[in-house]
């Protein structure tokens, strides 16, 4: 966004009342063809606000400038941005983001212009919080959020923001975190910024949909078990947190799923697990479990009501989000497994384990609940011994004979 004009002789009220009264508006050019004027009324009346600007072609009317009406000034009541203005509120409603030739309600976009001027980027994030709550999607952003937005832009208007100032943050961003964390990071921030325009509380998205992210954030962080690793963890967790985390393994599911899981989700005869609007995405998605699987769940399901949750304390709380972090690393550390495995790591080693199996990815990502199958193509399709490309290099690249060496392998 430019740069507001200023303008001394009419940005407060004392520099207002030393303006000498006349026939017309004191004005101020803050673009071509286009200014905003004050109007000093009557010593015991508020002044007014106009704007006037240059005829379109073809506008009714033969005079060079049309004049209209804004509002009162803010002389004696407090601005309150749709009757009252000040001055900066009088000049965001005429910068011409808003009004338009033939409008025929200039107080009604003058007020819409100072709505769009006074939205804050904290605003705007909880406009989207409550948006995710509302189709259950998933609260962790809560921390991104409160950690790398909100410190840097939480009071400024998001019409205010600028691509050079969101460029420099992301890349500096992106020094400080993992350039695949800070894409995340800057994903949420625009999804958020998206829905404001989307929802009209701001006149354009240029600023941000102009931001470059790094080309090295596209490099994918991965981490996953072998089979052994994952038994070795199971066997560390305590007694408490085995059941869930085992069942972590046996579904792919996250943390977040798993600790909502009701009885009623789980259908032993048909030896699969409903996950209902509580994945990412907001879609349902059923899981089917192994032998293996269906005897886990069906044992931690006995006995409890078809609405209570599966996995839970051992005195019957509820886990609650941030529950699984140290258990999870005291696991690792006891199972010496380095670099330790996160929670989230063990539905990646699910994913894995099918695809070594030459499970196709179409079915992987529908386990996993992705929508379609990028994100399978892009952390398991290189682990398919059936993968075309690994077929084609191992059946057509020739032996190169044995090396004559004096070392010896242990």
């Amino acid at each position: 966004m430019a740069r507001r004009p200023r303008d001394a002789r009419l940005e407060t009220r004392s520099a207002r009342r030393t303006l000498a009264a006349q026939s017309v508006p004191h004005w101020k050019h803050v673009h071509p063809g286009l200014a905003i004027g004050y109007y000093k009324g009557r010593a015991e009346s508020p002044g007014a606000w106009y704007l006037r600007r240059a005829r379109q072609p073809g506008e009714a009317g033969t005079a060079r400038w049309k004049v209209s009406k804004l509002g009162i000034a803010d002389d004696f009541a407090d601005a309150d941005g749709v009757a009252v203005l000040s001055y900066g509120q009088a000049v965001t409603a005429g910068m011409g983001r808003t009004l338009r030739a033939g409008d025929a309600k200039p107080r009604t976009v003058a007020a819409r212009a100072v709505a769009e001027d006074t939205y804050t980027v904290k605003e705007c994030i909880d406009d989207y919080r409550a948006a995710l709550k509302a189709r259950k999607g998933e609260m962790h952003k809560v921390y991104t959020f409160a950690k790398h937005v909100l410190p840097a832009f939480g009071t400024r208007p998001v019409i205010g923001l600028e691509t050079q100032e969101l460029q420099i943050w992301h890349d500096r961003l992106a020094r400080k975190l993992k350039p695949g964390t800070a894409k995340r990071v800057w994903t949420d921030f625009r999804s958020a910024l998206n829905q404001a325009f989307a929802n009209q509380k701001v006149p354009t998205d240029a600023a941000w949909r102009r931001v470059k992210v790094s080309r090295n954030a596209d490099v994918a962080r991965f981490s996953s078990l072998t089979a052994k690793q994952a038994q070795r963890f199971l066997n560390s967790c305590d007694a408490e947190f085995q059941p869930i985390a085992r069942a972590a393994l046996l579904t792919g599911a996250r943390w977040g799923e798993l600790c909502a899981l009701q009885v009623q989700d789980f259908n032993p005869e048909a030896g699969t697990v409903h996950f209902v609007d509580k994945t990412k995405s907001g879609a349902d998605k059923q899981v089917p479990l192994t032998a293996e699987g269906a005897a886990w769940f069906k044992r931690w399901a006995a006995g409890k009501k078809g609405s209570e949750r599966i996995f839970t304390h051992a005195d019957g709380r509820e886990w609650k989000q941030s529950h699984q972090i140290r258990r999870t690393r005291a696991a690792a550390m006891r199972a010496k497994l380095d670099p330790a495995p996160t929670f989230h790591d063990l539905r990646r080693t699910y994913g894995s384990l099918l695809a070594q199996k030459g499970v196709p990815l179409k079915y992987i990502a529908q386990a996993l609940g992705h929508t379609d199958t990028r994100m399978a193509e892009k952390h398991y399709a290189h682990l398919q011994k059936s993968n075309e490309v690994a077929k084609a290099i191992r059946r057509n690249l020739p032996r190169f004979g044995k090396v004559k060496t004096n070392v010896v392998s242990l």
